[in-house]
């Protein structure tokens, strides 16, 4: 909206003072016959005053308040990451487990490119190409290669190799975006092939967002009954969901690898 005020702020004013100042002329004339126009003139010049400013402040404030946005000002610790690498969508931490910036560009670059663009085993944590962060996001969804030992999303196996003592101490992920900072509780963590042909396939990646809260409520009713752990997180209609999926990168794997999920979910402040 401020772009486009910018822009248009030279032409609407040019094309508005010209003609103000032409009638400006009419309605303050004194020769015979003008007392007909005069009127007319004073009525366009009203007009063509009234109109800029509607235009010019009015409008734009309307389009505003009609579209909107829950998130709209990115957070101030967010502003210089982004002038040097502005692929960088917001920052992932599960104490003692994860601490890792978040990009965004399509669904494969990151796998073996550093958030700052450069080529690296394990590559970066990325938003799946499906969310937009604009609005909140039903289903955040962020991927990560279990490739590179210690890094990335390599670590998140140790939700199934450490039982569920790590599970416990664990349980909590916050999320930084450039709009929001969210805190989310575990849900479910479950293993699932990306072979549809095999009997533990469950297309996790599907759900961005949700056409029902029944849709929803079913969703997590199938992740638990796949979970490893039997979590007591609730979960209720209007929660938001964050998924963290592991990403097999490693060459000459001739099977679609497993990966593992973790389903955790955030509970927005009620607004009164």
């Amino acid at each position: 909206i401020i772009e486009a005020g910018i822009t248009r702020l030279r032409p609407i004013l040019m094309t508005s003072i010209t003609t103000i100042l032409g009638l400006v002329v009419m309605a303050f004339a004194k020769n015979a016959g003008t007392a007909l126009m005069q009127p007319v003139a004073v009525v366009c010049i009203g007009g063509l005053v009234y109109a800029t400013l509607m235009t010019l402040f009015v409008v734009p404030c309307i389009y505003d308040m009609l579209n909107k946005k829950e998130l709209r000002n990115i957070r101030e610790e967010m502003v210089e990451i982004r002038k040097e690498y502005p692929e960088v969508q917001g920052r992932l931490e599960i104490p003692g487990v994860v601490d890792e910036w978040v990009v965004q560009r399509n669904n494969t670059y990151y796998l073996n490119h550093n958030y700052r663009g450069t080529a690296e085993e394990g590559g970066a944590v990325f938003m799946d190409s499906a969310n937009t962060l604009f609005t909140p996001p039903e289903n955040l969804h962020l991927r990560g290669s279990d490739s590179a030992p210690g890094k990335t999303f390599h670590p998140l196996w140790q939700y199934k190799t450490g039982g569920a003592a790590f599970v416990t101490g664990a349980a909590q992920a916050t999320v930084t975006t450039i709009y929001e900072k969210a805190d989310y509780l575990l849900v479910a963590v479950f293993e699932a092939s990306m072979d549809p042909a095999r009997a533990d396939y469950f297309n996790y990646s599907s759900y961005p967002t949700f056409a029902s809260d029944a849709e929803m409520m079913d969703y997590i009713a199938k992740v638990r009954q796949r979970s490893l752990y039997a979590l007591p997180t609730d979960v209720a209609p209007g929660d938001r969901l964050l998924t963290l999926s592991t990403v097999s990168s490693a060459p000459g794997v001739d099977e679609k690898p497993v990966c593992l999920v973790l389903i955790f979910r955030h509970r927005p402040a009620a607004v009164y």
